[in-house]
């Protein structure tokens, strides 16, 4: 007989799995938080790349000089919160961040997607147009953030609502009042 927790957590990376390839599943563009140098916490959009079980880690692109790397290098805690509308279920992933120079992932990158660390000055910086951007060395820019899950929250609204979480740094999962 098999664990109803231990095909949930298979679920939940297969279905992180398929978000990183599918531009149009529902897990595809979580918010990621970080905490700035004053203690205010930030929040932005940004696109999972990839889902790894076997080292519990999710793959997001960066600018190595965007606010986001800066206050993950100071604060690597951080969270991102998952909301696939069409299912109406929810995670949040709670770990740590690192920031990784990777060829390979760079190389692997479309023309477009090159082009988005392409651009002089650095992410945040006022520009008096929007046209006031100049190229830049995209691979000097570009980062992995690689995050280090220690703890998936599940949420599934609708009729009959459920909720689980699984510390995966201790292997425990448990059933949750919603």
């Amino acid at each position: 007989m098999t664990d109803p927790l231990d095909d949930l957590l298979t679920a939940i990376w297969r279905t992180l799995g398929r978000a990183c390839h599918d531009g149009r599943a529902g897990w595809r563009l979580p918010a990621l938080a970080s905490v700035d140098a004053t203690g205010a916490p930030r929040v932005r959009t940004v696109v999972l790349r990839g889902a790894d079980r076997a080292t519990a880690s999710l793959l997001i692109h960066t600018d190595a000089r965007s606010a986001k790397a800066a206050e993950l290098v100071r604060d690597p805690r951080t969270a991102l919160m998952f909301w696939d509308a069409a299912s109406r279920r929810q995670l949040r992933a709670e770990g740590e961040a690192t920031i990784l120079a990777d060829g390979a992932a760079f190389a692997a990158l479309s023309t477009q997607q090159r082009a988005v660390y392409a651009l002089d000055p650095p992410p945040g910086t006022a520009i008096a147009h929007p046209d006031a951007l100049t190229p830049a060395d995209p691979a000097g820019f570009f980062r992995v953030l690689r995050v280090r899950v220690r703890l998936f929250d599940w949420l599934e609204l609708g009729a009959k609502q459920r909720r689980a979480r699984f510390d995966l740094e201790r292997g425990q999962a448990s059933w949750v009042a919603p």
